[in-house]
């Protein structure tokens, strides 16, 4: 059959089809058009790019390469906001994705999912962990860490306060487990028993070297802690300290400069005591005192006697040689104004209110209430009482040791 070349082919300025509205067009260099209908609707470019309103192809696509697309069906459906690609085994379909997460994340967990990717499937998508996106917070009901090896596992921790515990309720209230920024490796170890573990009122880089054995010393000790903070700032060492046990049994052993230890009987069997000079202020001492009598309002470095009182209690008043009844019995210095609580020395070194005489001088009870003299009283019925030697020659320092014994002048 004849071919009408110009009748069926529709030539141009490098165009070429059926007429004008359907053709093929090679105006533009370096790019072929296809003209089907009035409408350029598939572009191939020297680039390999094929630009096309819309693409329908009913066989396989082969893609070696990056597909990229502004929207893309699936069975004819986009899918609907937040669902995912997923195959099917036989397809592929549009499905939720797992877990639910949203964009932005908020303060809501969601559930972390778990895929086979040697099988290609989902194993589960509601396990407990579970994540935050908005504060980045991974929650689980179980951790465990298991070594490498028969090694035991680790965990390294890059925080202040990695471990915060909300407790029983679910409240305002958590207990937060923190670390001092460390300045070396340290172990800590926890213990192979059950119960609280104690606590420090303050940081401190000192260790505890005590033994829980000599901790359960005080274990029973019903001492309060003022009595306890009596140690704080104490200069004695361990083996000092040791002075004062005897075991129970023994009978104790004196040491200079120690404790004065007593046997069974009270008694002091040890080597002699030590008093030193004592300094020149009235009153300061060093030596045996008493507690007792009740009275108040004394002068301090002044004698008193001993007596009983109208209602038969005993106290303290001046001691006085102008006669027997008011320096005959015991005597003893006011160490402060009150006898029961500042003391009274019945013997030692003592510094009195007056200065009785010169160095060496024996010393005896005045005839001036309260004081002591050098010179014995003369008087009739004076009382003449040694009651110890003069350190001093003008601060009132004197070795107090009064006599059991005295004399009552006749003149």
């Amino acid at each position: 059959m004849a071919v009408n070349f110009y009748s069926d082919i529709h030539l141009g300025a490098n165009k070429i089809g059926r007429d004008a509205d359907n053709l093929l067009d090679f105006s533009t260099d370096n790019e072929i058009t296809f003209r089907v209908s009035a409408g350029d609707g598939v572009v191939f470019k020297a680039s390999g790019e094929i630009e096309a309103t819309s693409l329908d192809i009913s066989g396989n696509v082969d893609v070696d390469g990056i597909l990229e697309t502004d929207n893309l069906t699936v069975g004819g459906a986009q899918g609907s906001d937040g669902q995912v690609l997923t195959s099917t085994g036989s397809g592929v379909a549009w499905e939720a994705a797992p877990g639910g997460v949203t964009a932005g994340g908020g303060s809501e967990y969601y559930p972390i999912p778990f895929y086979d990717t040697g099988a290609a499937a989902l194993l589960r998508d509601d396990s407990a962990l579970h994540f935050n996106p908005g504060t980045d917070t991974l929650k689980t009901a179980k951790l465990e860490v298991t070594g490498v090896s028969g090694q035991a596992g680790t965990i390294t921790i890059d925080a202040i306060i990695p471990f915060v515990f909300e407790g029983g309720t679910a409240d305002a209230y958590e207990t937060s487990f923190s670390v001092i920024d460390p300045t070396a490796d340290r172990t800590i170890y926890l213990p192979n028993l059950g119960g609280y573990i104690p606590l420090l009122a303050a940081a401190t880089t000192t260790a505890i070297s005590a033994t829980p054995a000599e901790l359960n010393i005080l274990d029973g000790v019903t001492s309060t802690a003022a009595e306890l903070n009596i140690l704080d700032g104490a200069t004695v060492v361990v083996a000092e300290v040791n002075y004062n046990d005897l075991g129970g049994t023994g009978t104790g052993i004196a040491i200079a400069s120690k404790s004065v230890v007593l046997d069974a009987n009270l008694d002091f069997t040890g080597a002699n005591r030590k008093f030193r000079k004592t300094e020149n202020t009235d009153g300061t001492y060093e030596g045996d005192v008493v507690y007792f009598g009740e009275t108040t309002s004394m002068e301090i470095g002044v004698i008193y006697h001993y007596v009983t009182d109208a209602e038969g209690n005993g106290t303290w008043t001046k001691a006085d040689a102008d006669a027997e009844a008011t320096c005959d019995g015991l005597l003893a210095v006011a160490l402060g104004t009150a006898s029961d609580t500042d003391g009274m020395l019945l013997r030692g070194m003592v510094t009195l209110a007056n200065d009785p005489g010169a160095v060496a001088d024996t010393l005896f009870v005045s005839t001036t209430a309260g004081l002591a003299t050098s010179t014995a009283p003369s008087g009739n019925t004076d009382i003449v009482r040694v009651i110890g030697y003069c350190l001093d020659a003008s601060n009132g320092q004197i070795w107090f040791n009064p006599d059991n014994s005295f004399i009552e002048v006749s003149a």
